[in-house]
């Protein structure tokens, strides 16, 4: 069970991060590009591509920054590792992720929905999570 609950929360942290690369080569090589109409699209479209993978329908109501904002970290903050796992239930269980540098902590909390694991909840360390609207 947490198997596979790890399985999906380490596949939409594999995919964010490579989104999250792509286009900080762009910036690097092409900022107009970055920021033109078609760029600013194909950006979000890919982030709701891998959101609505991933993301639980609770986590998919609320307010995304990210959505709005289309940022990515430069070294990308998705270069996550899982350093912890605990099972809540049978049908929940978190995660305890670190950054490549073992400073930022992240704790993810993954729900069995309609027999899929989904990404319901992401809390940040450096963020007062319980204000703060979700960034994945």
């Amino acid at each position: 069970m947490i198997k596979e609950a790890k399985i999906v929360l380490e596949s939409f942290i594999r995919e964010m991060k490579a989104w999250e690369m792509k286009w900080g080569r762009v910036l690097e090589l092409s900022p107009h590009e970055l920021f033109s109409e078609d760029g600013m699209e194909l950006r979000l479209t890919e982030l709701v591509n891998i959101q609505n993978k991933y993301l639980s329908e609770k986590a998919l109501l609320m307010q995304q920054d990210r959505r709005i904002t289309l940022t990515f970290g430069v070294p990308p903050e998705y270069d996550q590792k899982i350093v912890n796992e605990n099972v809540i239930n049978d049908k929940t269980s978190e995660f305890v992720t670190v950054n490549n540098e073992e400073k930022e902590c992240r704790v993810y909390t993954l729900v069995n929905e309609k027999l899929v694991w989904k990404i319901d909840l992401m809390k940040i360390d450096s963020i007062d999570w319980k204000s703060s609207r979700q960034v994945f």
